[in-house]
């Protein structure tokens, strides 16, 4: 949970705990982030601010998070319900990566193909070598329409996950 040490990341820090806010509201920000993260908290995102990401940038990772975050009643929810493929899903999957993706990593996106896989979701899985987040949306974004177009065409999804024998 929560492994990057990226400044520029720590914005989605904010934007997990605002998540977690909306569907918790009974969650308080305070009980998992810092003073000081709190404060940029309160300041970037909850007066609506959505540069939240340029914000906490300032702030060095490890001065996110009160210690003992883990063990936050919403937070665990939160981060339960939001694992890809644990959870029935009620149609067919495209599941992209990119290569350089330093989010949501190859080995995130196999696990994750795995699991989805395992449940019987029929999924395609497609890594774009070079890629990293935000370009994959871009540089997939002809793949994405063409599959799209196919189930509205009514073709059937197809699925690279291995066969089993």
């Amino acid at each position: 949970m929560l492994n990057a040490r990226l400044p520029v990341l720590n914005g989605l820090v904010a934007f997990w705990i605002f998540g977690a806010r909306s569907v918790y509201p009974e969650f308080e920000p305070a009980s998992a982030l810092t003073e000081k993260a709190h404060a940029l908290y309160r300041k970037s995102v909850e007066n609506g601010c959505s540069a939240a990401s340029g914000a906490f940038a300032a702030i060095r990772s490890e001065e996110m998070l009160k210690p003992g975050w883990k063990q936050n009643k919403y937070l665990r929810l939160f981060m339960e319900r939001n694992r890809p493929g644990i959870r029935p899903v009620g149609g067919p999957v495209l599941l992209l990566g990119g290569g350089d993706d330093i989010l949501f990593t190859e080995s995130a996106s196999q696990r994750v193909f795995r699991r989805f896989c395992d449940a019987g979701v029929v999924v395609q899985r497609n890594i774009y070598p070079g890629l990293g987040h935000d370009p994959l949306v871009y540089g997939s974004l002809r793949d994405q329409v063409a599959w799209i177009a196919a189930r509205f065409a009514g073709e059937p999804a197809p699925s690279n996950c291995p066969t089993t024998d």
